[in-house]
């Protein structure tokens, strides 16, 4: 997998639901590294991929 180039240190979706409450979905953060649920009605990134 090609690297995704240089993104702003912030939080971004990754486009998976969080099982245990369906009104968040799992971000992470490439400013530390951490991995969160958060609901989805945050404004949060989203990186646009093509496969």
């Amino acid at each position: 997998m090609k690297w995704l180039g240089k993104l702003q240190s912030n939080a971004y979706w990754s486009g998976t639901a969080y099982a245990p409450n369906t009104n968040n979905a799992w971000n992470f953060n490439t400013n530390n590294g951490n991995q969160n649920n958060t609901n989805k009605n945050n404004g949060l990134y989203a990186v646009a991929v093509r496969s």
